[in-house]
């Protein structure tokens, strides 16, 4: 029904609309979602007092103090829908719902998918804000998760690295990036900024390639655990053969096992539009130009809000274009 929405506001078919609305009327008064789609497109039709309405309702369907897990759900939902500024109106929402010091999961996962999203919208500073307000909360909470912490700071590190950079100072992209290893050693993401810095010392980028193999060994001793378990990991096992694949398509190493680990981890999962991403990697990798741009398309038709994802899908398709073009001279 949403993307029906959306189609229909897209296409500007007001009158199809209206007797959509009309016939599933408590649907739309009971569904967030559809109320905040609903209100961009009376917006986009010129009705600014209707789309202000239609939105106050959006908001309050869930009140104040309501379950945090209601406001988590509407914001994924709406991010999906590439409706970011309202997905963070709910996730800062369940935030709030959770109140006091106390941390919920669903007041825990809005933490971290606000974040996340904030980051693949290149808002870095602002994720890494959301990450520190989730470690103090942690910090006042009594009988806190043992090394949650690390895994937090690790990532709000990350962050700052990510907007260092975009800011062009390498210096403390640097320093952050160090820090979260020091938070956790094995840190994919950070392993991978490390090993494409420019310039890196020589005695740094040796203890990094070494860190890489090490991470590497880590993810292919967790599979071998995991498989090897009569209980059914396999959720765990094509997250490791993802993280394997990831690591190792984006450094260095056997990249046809990372091709074997990413389509491993697809046949757990394959509608995993996170996973085709990944393989996507691992084609352009082995310099396969034409198949990264055709996995990576459908990641980004899987997600096709990701910023991550289409900024990826272009890179791949300006290396088709040079690698054809380099093929037709040679030809000629």
């Amino acid at each position: 029904m949403a993307r029906l929405v959306g189609t229909l506001a897209h296409y500007k078919t007001w009158d199809v609309l209206d007797r959509l609305v009309e016939q599933f009327e408590a649907r739309f008064r009971s569904d967030a979602v559809l109320l905040y789609l609903l209100s961009a497109a009376r917006r986009q039709q010129g009705d600014n007092e209707r789309a202000e309405q239609l939105l106050a309702d959006a908001r309050t369907l869930h009140p104040a103090g309501a379950n945090p897990e209601a406001h988590k759900q509407v914001a994924e939902r709406l991010r999906d829908l590439g409706m970011h500024e309202w997905a963070e109106q709910e996730f800062r929402a369940a935030i709030a719902a959770g109140g006091g010091n106390a941390i919920s999961n669903a007041v825990l996962e809005a933490y971290w998918l606000l974040a996340y999203m904030l980051h693949d919208q290149q808002q870095h500073d602002e994720a890494a804000q959301v990450v520190g307000e989730l470690i103090d909360r942690i910090s006042q909470q009594n009988g806190r998760r043992p090394g949650s912490s690390r895994v937090f700071q690790a990532r709000r590190e990350y962050y700052l690295a990510c907007a260092a950079l975009e800011r062009g100072d390498r210096a403390a992209q640097l320093e952050h990036l160090e820090k979260v290893l020091q938070h956790s050693s094995l840190d994919v993401d950070a392993l991978i900024a490390l090993y494409h810095y420019p310039n890196l010392d020589p005695s740094r980028r040796r203890k990094v390639k070494v860190r890489i193999a090490q991470a590497a060994d880590q993810f292919r001793a967790e599979i071998r655990q995991a498989e090897a378990n009569s209980l059914d990991f396999s959720r765990v096992i094509a997250v490791q053969h993802n993280q394997l694949a990831w690591l190792i398509s984006n450094t260095e190493g056997d990249y046809h096992e990372a091709l074997e680990s990413s389509r491993r981890s697809l046949e757990i999962d394959p509608r995993n539009a996170g996973y085709l991403d990944t393989l996507a990697r691992c084609y352009f990798a082995l310099k396969d130009y034409d198949r990264a741009v055709k996995y990576q398309t459908w990641a980004c038709q899987g997600e096709p809000h990701s910023g991550q994802m289409q900024r990826q899908l272009e890179l791949f398709r300006r290396a088709q274009a040079k690698h054809r073009a380099r093929s037709a001279a040679d030809a000629s």
